[in-house]
């Protein structure tokens, strides 16, 4: 680390500055709101540096993380020697919140040595709101010395919202600034090989697919640990509306709570499967396919809000009559499917319409299915689905 000109030789000193690899880069903010207002709680995470010595605080400090009150009064503590003077050592943070439109609507100032909770009040808060409205304030929080000089800053995108798990009606429900919301959520692990770049680029382009899949939450695989890629990846999650949760180590899905907010969320989708983004089996997208699995598509019918209809190769199979049959994924109530240029039917129902004794003279099935102002083609010759008599082209098929 390179200490600021002037400061003492690193050597013989302890250095303050804001963990940037924490949530929020540093800045947390626990939110409550009441009668229209944000009754907002500051939390800092912060780094101390001496030699090659690293060790990380939390104000205000708590039973598992380390309070940085006793560093002024020059305990020895976890390696660091006593008598060890701080550089030039932070007296205070200050603290602003503006607006999408970089208008500043809220400041404080806080004592570092009293480590009292910064606690401040916003009056109309706009609240982040998922996938429909995933407004985030910007915050910025300054480290300043007796003098008022910045000895450190960060800032970060901040999303004011409040993540509960009630019981309503005997039922589980979870439910976002109060109102009920229901979790769309996929298991998701960020890569692991390739540069930065490369990695980045895989995740916006999957964080862009679950946006169209209609997904709102993602479950955060915690047995691969917090890679240096977590938080632009969880930035990026709050721009694009998406809660994201992890399970406890060991504890499987019926423990799980949010990154940002620290909230335990128990027994959420206890009962029911959540589907996984990448691997093998029964996922979207799965090793050596570039295209998504008939999974992701079944799921885009039951989530997605804007209208579309998929025809899937792998359901296409020759019947005892030597018609064929087809099933199309839709979130349309009504489609129609026309084959080598005709209309062969019309159906009525949700999520999967299955067309049978489709008839097909030619050597290759030329089929459209349409609804609602979309359409989806397919073209696929007669031999290929003689390779799957069993519907095995895609083995988790017929699972679906």
């Amino acid at each position: 680390m390179e200490f600021e000109k002037g400061m003492p030789n690193e050597e013989i000193a302890i250095a303050v500055r804001f963990d940037r690899t924490a949530p929020g880069s540093g800045i947390e903010a626990v939110c409550r709101v009441e009668s229209g207002r944000a009754f907002l709680q500051w939390e800092f995470h912060l780094v101390l540096y001496w030699k090659n010595q690293i060790k990380k605080v939390k104000i205000p400090g708590d039973a598992q993380g380390t309070s940085l009150g006793k560093y002024w009064e020059m305990e020895e503590t976890d390696g660091f020697p006593d008598n060890t003077p701080l550089c030039r050592c932070p007296e205070s943070v200050r603290l602003r919140l503006m607006d999408m439109q970089e208008r500043p609507v809220l400041e404080c100032i806080g004592l570092l040595r009293e480590e009292e909770i910064l606690q401040s009040i916003l009056p109309q808060p706009v609240l982040w709101k998922g996938v429909g409205n995933p407004y985030l304030y910007k915050a910025e929080a300054i480290l300043e010395d007796e003098a008022g000089f910045c000895l450190d800053r960060v800032s970060a995108r901040l999303a004011l919202r409040r993540v509960e798990l009630r019981i309503i009606d005997g039922e589980k429900q979870l439910l976002l600034n109060g109102n009920m919301l229901e979790p769309r959520m996929v298991q998701y692990t960020l890569p692991q090989t390739g540069s930065a770049v490369e990695r980045q680029r895989l995740w916006t382009d999957d964080l862009g697919q679950l946006r169209q899949l209609g997904a709102n939450c993602i479950l955060w695989d915690s047995t691969v640990g917090m890679p240096e890629d977590a938080n632009p990846f969880l930035q990026m999650c709050d721009r694009l509306g998406f809660l994201v949760f992890t399970t406890q180590e060991g504890g499987g899905i019926a423990e799980c709570w949010e990154i940002q907010g620290g909230e335990f969320l128990r027994g959420m989708e206890e009962n029911q499967p959540i589907p996984a983004f990448r691997g093998s089996g029964d996922s979207f997208f799965v090793p050596g396919r570039t295209a998504p699995t008939p999974l992701f598509y079944r799921y885009r019918a039951k989530w997605s809000r804007e209208p579309f209809v998929y025809l899937a190769p792998e359901s296409v199979k020759q019947m005892d009559s030597g018609n064929y049959r087809v099933w199309c994924y839709s979130n349309c109530g009504k489609v129609a499917l026309y084959s080598d240029g005709r209309l062969f039917e019309f159906k009525a129902g949700e999520l999967v319409f299955s067309f049978q004794e489709i008839p097909c003279t030619k050597p290759t099935i030329l089929l459209t299915a349409e609804a609602d102002g979309c359409s989806h083609s397919l073209a696929i010759h007669k031999s290929f689905t003689k390779q799957s008599p069993n519907d095995d082209i895609y083995p988790s098929f017929q699972r679906l």
